[in-house]
C-alpha cells in the first residue's frame, strides 16, 4: 500500500502534467488552516491540502470535529497529513518521531443537530508586509544569491521549484497577486525528480516555507530599524561525490527527509553528488563515536589476517562478501588468501590462507558495535569499494584504449588461413581475425553490454581508418583482447575485463550496412531497424570451436573465451535479441571430477531460456582428450556437428540446408 507521500506525490505528478498544481495556478485560495487548533499547515502538509482544490480553507480531525458539534458526512474519505514529535509526555525525545494523522475537510462535515452545513468560513483580512513588486524583486534576489546549479540543469529546474513554491505561499497568504510561470521545461524536470525520488516533494516544500521566511524576514529588517535579522541559515556544504552515510535503522525516516536515498546494491544510505550535506552532518561516518575499547574490529582482524600470513593493502573489508588477497610466499600477482567478515552484532569473520592451508576463524573480542558504530562501519566500507569501482573502470578503459592502439597497429595485419593454430584445427580465418608481427592470432573482444547502436565510430578513431565492418566494430566496442600464440597458447591482455565480452563470427548484413553509414557518415539507425535479426544464436567458448560451428551451420556464433564467460554473454546476447533462440554449445570436461563445462553451459542456458548441446565421445576419443565440437569435427568428419545442430524437433534433416542458407548473421 502506497505512503502518504507516494500518494501526494502521485497526485502531484498528475497536476503537473495537466498544470494545476497549487502553484501553477493564479487563482486565489485561503492557506489551508485548523480552526480549533489555530494552526495554519505548512510545508508538505500545506501542499497536500491545497492540492485539494478547496476555496474554504478549513480541517480538522475527527476528534475535533466531534468536541465542535460537527459529524463526518457519511462516505468522506480523509486526508493524511504528516506531524513530527518533538516531545511525549513532557519530556523531550532523543529523536523526532514522524507521525501521520487523519483530517476531514469542511465541506466533509455537517452540524450533529439538524445534518445542515456548517457555518461559512469568514476569512479575516492580513496586512501583507510586502506588495507584489517588492516580493518579486526579494524572490529574484534571493535567486541570484543561493543559485548553484547552472542555467537549463535539473539542479536549476530543483532550485525553481522551491522559488516558485515559496511565492505561492506568500501570494496566498496575504492575498497577492499571483502569476505562475509558463515555461514547460521547468515541470518536465520536476515530474522527473518527483517520480525518482518520492521525498523530493516534501523538501522542496520545506525549503520552500524557509526562503518565504526568509524573504519575509528581511523586508521587516528593512522596514523598522529595530527589526531583529532573521538566523542565517547554515553555510551550505554541497557534497563534491556520492556520499554514504552512517544512518542507523530507527533513523532513516529521518534521514531520507533530509535528502538521505538508499543504495540497493550498497545496502547503505548515501546523498548523490550536490546534495547540501549541512543538515546531514550528524550521519557522516567520521563524526561517529569510536568504539569503547582501543582497537576497532578493523583492526583486530586485520592484525589477525596479518599473523595468518595475509599481506592487505589497506584495511578490510568487512562487509560479509568474500575478498581475494595475497599472502606471504604467494607468488607475483597470485591471490592466495580469502577472508570473509561482518560487522553485524559482535562482529567476527573467517579466513583461509590457501598456500599454508591454515584456516582462520575470528570473533571481535572487544564489543558488540551499537547501531551508529556499524553503520558508520559500513558507510565507510561503501565509500572505499565506490573509490575501487572507478578506479578500476578508469584502468579497464585505458587498457581498452592499450588494445585498440595494438589493434590498428602498422604491425599487425590480417590473419591467413595458413596460421599453424588454424590448420592445426582445420578452422579458417572469420570475424576480422588479426595477427601481429610475432605470429600470434588477435581477437577482439567486443564488450556486449555496450552495444545498443551501430554507426559511425567516435570522431577521434577517424584517423585510425578501419577497413572492414568488423574493424568498425572494434573501434566502437573493444573491451578485451585475446591472443592465441601459433603453437595454441592463450592469454589476454594484462587489465582487460573479459566478462561480457565476446569475439563474434559472421560477416553480415547487418555489420556492411554500419560501415557503409561510417563510411558515408550517414545518422546511425538503432540495431533493430537495421536488417533481418537472427532466428538463433549460438555460443561456444573457443575460437577454434565457434569457427567449427559457423562452418557447419552458417549461424552467428559468439566465441565467450571460456565457461564462466558463457552466462554473461548469453544474458547480453538475450537483451539485444530477445526474440532469438540462444544456444550453449558446451565443451565436454570429462576427465575433470565437475565437468566445468556442461556446468557452466546449463547455467547459461537457463538464464536465457536456452538449450544446450554436449559433444559425446566414445572411450576411445576420451582417452585422447577430445573435449569440444571441434575436437569432434577433427574425429568424426564435419558433417557429424552439422547433425547435432540440424537434428532437433521440429527441424529434420531434409530442410537443415534451406535453413543455413537462410540464416542472418549476428551483428553486435
Amino acid at each position: 500500500m502506497a505512503t502518504p507521500m507516494e500518494q501526494i506525490t502521485a497526485q502531484t505528478i498528475a497536476q503537473l502534467k495537466r498544470g494545476e498544481a497549487p502553484w501553477q495556478k493564479s487563482a486565489f485560495q485561503h492557506p489551508p488552516l485548523n480552526p480549533e487548533s489555530g494552526t495554519v499547515y505548512r510545508g508538505i502538509n500545506r501542499v497536500m491540502l491545497a492540492a485539494q482544490g478547496h476555496s474554504d480553507p478549513r480541517w480538522m480531525t475527527f476528534e475535533q470535529a466531534e468536541k465542535a458539534g460537527y459529524q463526518v458526512r457519511k462516505g468522506s474519505k480523509s486526508q493524511k497529513i504528516g506531524v513530527w514529535q518533538y516531545e511525549k509526555d513532557g519530556q523531550k525525545l532523543e529523536r523526532p518521531v514522524l507521525r501521520y494523522f487523519s483530517v476531514f475537510h469542511a465541506s466533509q462535515l455537517q452540524q450533529r443537530e439538524d445534518g445542515r452545513d456548517i457555518p461559512p468560513y469568514e476569512a479575516t483580512a492580513k496586512e501583507a508586509p510586502l506588495d507584489r513588486k517588492e516580493l518579486d524583486r526579494r524572490l529574484e534576489a534571493y535567486r541570484a544569491e543561493n543559485a548553484k546549479a547552472p542555467r537549463g540543469s535539473a539542479g536549476h529546474a530543483m532550485e525553481e521549484l522551491r522559488v516558485r513554491m515559496a511565492s505561492w505561499m506568500i501570494s496566498r497568504e496575504f492575498n497577492l497577486p499571483f502569476k505562475p510561470g509558463s515555461s514547460k521545461h521547468f515541470p518536465n524536470e520536476w515530474i522527473k525528480a518527483l517520480e525518482a525520488d518520492k521525498m523530493e516533494l516534501s523538501r522542496a516544500a520545506r525549503d520552500a516555507e524557509k526562503i518565504k521566511e526568509y524573504v519575509l524576514g528581511n523586508k521587516q529588517e528593512q522596514s523598522a530599524e529595530q527589526a531583529v535579522a532573521p538566523e542565517a541559515a547554515p553555510a551550505p556544504r554541497p557534497a563534491t561525490e556520492k556520499t554514504f552515510l552512517a544512518v542507523p535503522f530507527k533513523e532513516k525516516d529521518e534521514a531520507r527527509e533530509l535528502g538521505a536515498r538508499w543504495d540497493g546494491e550498497a545496502k547503505l544510505w548515501y546523498v548523490p553528488e550536490g546534495t547540501d550535506l549541512a543538515n546531514l552532518e550528524k550521519w557522516l561516518p567520521k563524526n561517529e563515536p569510536a568504539p569503547a575499547n582501543t582497537m576497532s574490529p578493523e583492526e583486530e582482524f586485520a592484525q589477525a589476517l596479518a599473523q595468518a600470513g595475509f599481506k592487505l593493502n589497506g584495511p578490510p573489508i568487512m562487509n560479509g562478501e568474500i575478498h581475494r588477497v595475497a599472502v606471504e610466499g604467494g607468488k607475483a600477482g597470485a591471490r592466495d588468501g580469502a577472508y570473509c567478515a561482518h560487522a553485524d552484532g559482535v562482529p567476527n569473520g573467517w579466513a583461509k590462507n590457501h598456500k599454508s592451508g591454515e584456516l582462520l576463524k575470528w570473533i571481535c573480542s572487544g564489543h558488540s558495535l551499537s547501531d551508529e558504530q556499524r553503520a558508520a562501519l559500513l558507510a565507510e566500507v561503501g565509500k572505499r569499494r565506490e573509490e575501487r569501482e572507478r578506479k578500476l573502470a578508469e584502468s579497464r578503459q585505458k587498457a581498452a584504449d592499450r588494445y585498440l592502439d595494438k589493434l590498428f597497429s602498422n604491425t599487425v595485419k590480417d590473419a591467413s588461413d595458413d596460421h599453424p593454430y588454424l590448420k592445426a584445427k582445420g578452422v579458417r580465418v572469420y570475424g576480422g581475425l588479426k595477427e601481429d608481427e610475432q605470429g600470434n592470432l588477435l581477437l577482439a573482444g567486443l564488450g556486449l553490454e555496450k552495444c545498443n547502436f551501430l554507426g559511425i565510430a567516435k570522431p577521434w578513431l577517424v584517423e585510425k581508418r578501419p577497413k572492414s565492418p568488423d574493424e568498425l566494430m572494434a573501434t566502437r566496442y573493444l573491451q578485451t583482447l585475446q591472443t592465441i600464440s601459433p603453437d595454441g597458447q592463450k592469454r589476454f591482455e594484462p587489465g582487460s575485463q573479459k566478462t561480457g565480452a565476446a569475439f563474434i563470427i559472421g560477416d553480415s548484413h547487418l555489420k556492411r550496412m554500419a560501415f557503409d553509414q561510417w563510411e558515408a557518415k550517414r545518422k546511425p539507425q538503432p540495431l533493430l531497424d537495421l536488417g533481418k535479426i537472427p532466428s538463433e544464436i549460438l555460443v561456444a567458448e573457443g575460437y577454434a570451436t565457434g569457427a567449427t560451428l559457423y562452418k557447419a551451420s552458417g549461424k552467428p556464433v559468439a566465441v565467450a573465451f571460456d565457461a564462466g564467460n558463457l552466462k554473461a554473454v548469453a544474458l547480453a546476447l538475450k537483451k539485444h535479441f530477445p526474440g532469438a533462440d540462444i544456444t550453449i554449445c558446451a565443451d565436454n570436461d570429462h576427465s575433470l571430477k565437475t565437468n566445468v563445462g556442461v556446468e557452466k553451459a546449463h547455467d547459461a542456458a537457463q538464464a536465457v531460456g536456452g538449450r544446450v548441446l554436449i559433444p559425446e565421445f566414445t572411450e576411445e576419443e576420451k582417452a585422447r582428450s577430445l573435449t569440444d565440437f571441434n575436437d569432434l569435427a577433427q574425429s568424426r568428419g564435419l558433417f557429424t556437428v552439422t547433425k547435432i545442430l540440424t537434428t532437433r524437433p521440429g527441424l529434420g534433416l531434409a530442410n537443415a540446408a534451406d535453413e543455413q542458407s537462410a540464416a542472418p548473421s549476428l551483428s553486435l
